[in-house]
């Protein structure tokens, strides 16, 4: 077991945007240790989970019924699905550093941060979606905007919480307009503190706004300050810092130089932060938290620690079955006579894992309109966004020539709105269940009269006409169009009449040279692009350094400019 891993270094140079914040530059394998949950002394943290009460949080998630599925999505090094602690619990993923469907690389600190989750959170209605942000087989390095992808990707996917075990010192834009985006979406962010023993806010993406950074406690610590501070790491703290959660000698799975699953121990913020997501995640599966509360949760319902250090004060450490029942008593930790952390033994936890149902793999969006009426007061297209508003499908490419769906149409629009803030879930379709991927957009469009069902069905995989098309466009706009047809198939008294004349009188959408606009015809991911870049303002400038190349859209490609200035930041 005396296998050799990769190096997670704890600093690189200036110029390297993303670092792991986690010491796995010392894997140590626990001897024996063996890929199951159910070992003691190779991956359930004994120590760890009494701290974080643990066992009782388990029976109160385990006494609640009708839970839901979560998703947290992994940002990191890549993931590997070998050990069976995962069995059942991983969903779509993707990589987004190097734009493939597969997210395999030689560095596993992902896999170890997925196996913290898995542990810590040990249901099947908790899934856990890789993505991978670091780029290169390697996967040692990383950029701001890939994360910032990451972050749209999961929450365009359905993602509840976003887990970061990553980050560096300075501040990312790039990364704070996605995790508003997340914010506004009702989607969690939580982050690594780091592990350089300073001020957190100094920290992307820790210290940005509408993050829950996570420090590092050590439970093998003496004395009143269990703050992780030693030789080797320094867990970051502050007033950015929301909760701490152990952070020393966590055990989870990885993968030998052969590829086996065995455990390993590692230490860092990096181990924290996938304990609190965990808990997130299972406090939105049984409905005892929603995103707008979480975090005043986690912080009401801590153990408060006072450190004795005059940097860095009291501390909030994670209660997880106070944080689930709710109980919002400010508690103290209590320390034991020996004066050290009070590390009770727990009964070992045996949990079941079935096979979990398939989500959705596509990743833009796409909504409706059957009845073409205006309506008043719409909310507007931001005309100034300037980030990507369509994306790739998991297998890296973005199928130009593929018909846009409905559910697709409604995140897209919904992304381009000037106010996105999620609305609260209403049920308004049969057929649009709370965690789906297109949920939220669906129900803002529709709460908003720009998207509209049929009996109280919306029918999110069916293609959008290009009739349905214009009729969305012309309900973010007042219409004052020609009385005359324009087109020979668009009749004077059609239900889409006015949408399709007052489109094609703003030069938005065209028709065929034989006088027909064919509004029956499903439309286009290519012809979607095409439209929204007119309405937007945006066009390609023809300089393809940076941009995102797709391997089914040739440069020769009708759409190629428009497809660029779509899937890339402007």
């Amino acid at each position: 077991m005396g296998k050799k891993f990769y190096a997670f270094l704890l600093a690189f140079t200036i110029l390297v945007s993303c670092f792991f914040v986690g010491n796995l530059s010392s894997f140590a394998i626990a001897e024996g240790a063996q890929s199951s949950v159910l070992d003691e002394s190779g991956g359930a943290n004994v120590s760890a989970k009494a701290v974080v009460d643990f066992q009782n949080f388990l029976n109160i998630y385990n006494g609640v019924q009708n839970k839901k599925d979560v998703i947290i999505a992994v940002l990191d090094t890549g993931f590997d699905s070998s050990d069976s602690i995962f069995s059942g619990r991983i969903v779509g993923g993707y990589d987004i550093a190097d734009k493939k469907a597969s997210v395999v690389s030689d560095n596993y600190h992902g896999t170890h941060t997925a196996g913290i989750i898995a542990q810590f959170a040990p249901s099947d209605n908790i899934k856990i979606m890789p993505i991978k942000v670091f780029y290169g087989d390697d996967a040692q390095n990383c950029r701001a905007q890939d994360v910032a992808d990451g972050i749209y990707y999961a929450v365009d996917h359905g993602a509840s919480v976003i887990n970061m075990s990553l980050g560096c010192e300075g501040q990312w834009d790039s990364a704070q307009e996605a995790i508003n985006y997340a914010y506004a979406h009702g989607v969690v962010c939580v982050a690594a503190a780091g592990n350089a023993g300073v001020d957190a806010s100094t920290y992307s993406p820790a210290g940005l706004d509408n993050v829950i950074a996570v420090g590092a406690i050590d439970t093998t610590k003496t004395g009143n300050n269990p703050v992780l501070w030693n030789d080797n790491m320094k867990s970051n703290y502050g007033n950015k810092v929301a909760i701490w959660a152990p952070g020393k000698s966590i055990n989870s799975t990885v993968n030998d130089s052969d590829g086996a699953a065995v455990w390993a121990a590692a230490s860092g913020t990096s181990c924290s932060a996938p304990i609190v997501s965990g808990l997130i995640a299972s406090m939105m599966s049984c409905g005892a938290a929603d995103s707008s509360d979480v975090e005043s949760i986690l912080e009401n319902s801590a153990k408060t620690v006072n450190t004795g250090d005059s940097n860095i004060g009291s501390i909030k450490v994670l209660d997880m079955a106070a944080a689930m029942s709710d109980d919002t008593s400010t508690k103290q930790l209590q320390v034991a006579s020996s004066n050290s952390i009070d590390l009770a033994p727990e009964a070992p936890i045996a949990t079941a894992m079935p096979v979990a149902t398939v989500m959705p793999q596509v990743i833009d969006v796409k909504a409706a309109g059957e009845n073409d009426s205006s309506v008043a007061s719409v909310p507007k297209l931001n005309e100034n966004y300037s980030g990507a508003y369509m994306q790739s499908y998991d297998d890296g490419n973005f199928h130009p020539d593929n018909d846009m769906t409905r559910a697709e149409a409604a995140v897209m629009f919904a992304r381009l709105l000037v106010n996105n803030e999620a609305v609260p879930y209403k049920g308004m379709f049969s057929d649009v269940p709370a965690g789906a991927w297109y949920a939220q957009a669906v129900e803002l469009l529709a709460t908003d009269g720009i998207i509209m069902g049929d009996n109280g069905v919306f029918n999110p995989d069916a293609p959008i006409t290009r009739a349905e098309f214009a009729a969305i466009i012309a309900r973010f706009e007042n219409l004052n169009s020609t009385n005359s047809a324009m087109f020979s198939d668009v009749p004077i008294g059609s239900w889409y009449f006015e949408s399709v004349n007052f489109v094609a009188s703003q030069g938005w959408v065209k028709g065929y040279d034989d006088s027909t606009f064919r509004p029956d015809d499903n439309i286009s991911r290519a012809e979607v692009v095409t439209i929204m870049n007119r309405i937007l303002g945006r066009q390609f400038n023809g300089n393809q350094a940076n941009l995102k190349q797709f391997s089914d859209v040739p440069t020769n490609y009708w759409a190629y400019g428009d497809i660029e200035v779509a899937t890339n930041r402007i």
